[in-house]
């Protein structure tokens, strides 16, 4: 017997932002939980965070491949128990991430991302840990950042939050959406979960004083992976109608559930007490059942590890933001010499605004010019891009976008 160690899987962050890094995103160190560190040393499995990659390998035994390349075929050594799931947290290292990151996570209400090899996501050769886009739905209110499946297969961000108007629901106009260069398997709202502890406060859309609380688990007996396992069910009486339930949790395992009270819209918790006081940014999951989709299995059919090993991939899309020169000491105008050149409105003002919202990159556009009006009107070239520390919502009416806003003056 010979044994070695061989990679098992890789966990990838990439981000449009990161233009000067070939999309590397090094924003996040990817961390086992507790019980993961603990599996994984009992397993004799390594990991590393590097760049923006998360490395493991295994102990593998070496067996003959009667049918090379490659010579020989590895088992995972001592091997992996049925059901097992490798857990992770997404420690953010940078505190601006969600400033110039297209999406409108609200950590306030415990919101984070959730990612898993459960997610079906294959996009080419891209095996995706968020799920598929869902496509654009004309009664649903989007924040600025959302992004939509359009009904041309395309990418869309949107730019304002929807207000109920016509041109909200009109994915041309450049006001409210925008589509992306690049239909890429990005990072959604499709991917938010509510992270909580041992107990969750479930506010009723309806009040009520008959409670109804189911929880539901993921079947893994059925090839659809659907969260219709009911685990539990709970009901509650009360001599008044009641706004908000405590839904004891204290006994579940960490891990995804779905809940659903009095047939209201489900709620999809991960309950992780330990995450939720660490104030994590988002939760990955490894699953290796019989029914994980075949692309994302860790081994192969006959048990050995894959090699090369899967390339399990997140990707996020750079935000889309209003840009706005504001003079100190009279009208300007702003130009690009760049081609195709960005628009600037009013040609002269003392506010100049992009004419639609320009994506935040790492590199700067550095073709921007300011002229002040009038004869003789002194430039300045190499105009400053938005600072992310300092983006703004700007709220207008019932609808609001995010802008950055930038002071100049020419003497």
């Amino acid at each position: 017997m010979s044994i070695q160690f061989q990679s098992l899987f890789t966990i990838q962050m990439l981000h449009d932002y990161y233009s000067n890094h070939e999309k590397r995103c090094a924003d996040f160190d990817i961390v086992p939980t507790e019980d993961c560190a603990l599996l994984m040393k009992n397993i004799q499995m390594l990991h590393k965070n590097y760049n923006n990659k998360l490395l493991t390998v295994s102990n593998a035994e070496k067996e003959p491949n009667d049918m090379p390349p490659p010579d020989f075929k590895l088992l995972p050594f001592p091997g992996f128990a049925k059901d097992t799931v490798f857990r992770y947290y997404l420690q953010p290292k940078n505190p601006f991430f969600l400033n110039f990151t297209a999406m409108s996570l609200k950590v306030s209400e415990k919101k984070r991302f959730y990612f898993s090899n459960l997610s079906k996501n294959k996009a080419g050769s891209i095996l995706s840990l968020s799920n598929v886009l869902a496509p654009f739905t004309l009664s649903k209110i989007y924040e600025p950042g959302s992004l939509v499946k359009g009904p041309d297969d395309k990418v869309y961000q949107a730019i304002r939050k929807s207000d109920g108007t016509l041109a909200s629901k009109d994915l041309t106009d450049i006001n409210y959406w925008q589509q992306a260069a690049e239909t890429n398997p990005y990072v959604s709202s499709e991917d938010e979960i509510i992270l909580t502890g041992d107990t969750y406060n479930y506010k009723l859309q309806t009040p009520a004083a008959n409670i109804i609380i189911k929880i539901f688990s993921r079947d893994k007996t059925n090839d659809s992976l659907p969260f219709d396992n009911l685990i539990e069910t709970t009901e509650k009486t009360f001599t008044t109608s009641q706004e908000t339930i405590p839904v004891d949790l204290s006994k579940k395992t960490p891990g995804k559930y779905k809940l659903v009270v009095n047939s209201e819209d489900p709620v999809w918790l991960y309950v992780d007490a330990v995450a939720l006081r660490q104030n994590v940014l988002g939760i990955i999951e490894i699953h290796h059942f019989e029914k994980v989709p075949a692309d994302f299995q860790l081994l192969t059919t006959a048990g050995h590890i894959k090699v090369p090993e899967p390339v399990f991939t997140i990707w996020f899309k750079n935000r889309l933001v209003i840009w706005k020169y504001i003079s100190q000491n009279g009208d300007i105008g702003v130009t690009d010499s760049a081609i195709p050149a960005l628009s600037f409105i009013p040609a002269t003002g003392t506010l100049v605004k992009s004419e639609k919202a320009i994506a935040l990159t790492e590199k700067p556009v550095a073709t921007l010019t300011a002229t002040r009006s009038g004869p003789g009107g002194r430039s300045i070239k190499n105009l400053k891009n938005p600072d992310i520390e300092k983006l703004v919502f700007e709220k207008e009416g019932d609808t609001g976008f995010f802008a950055g806003n930038m002071y100049i003056k020419i003497d």
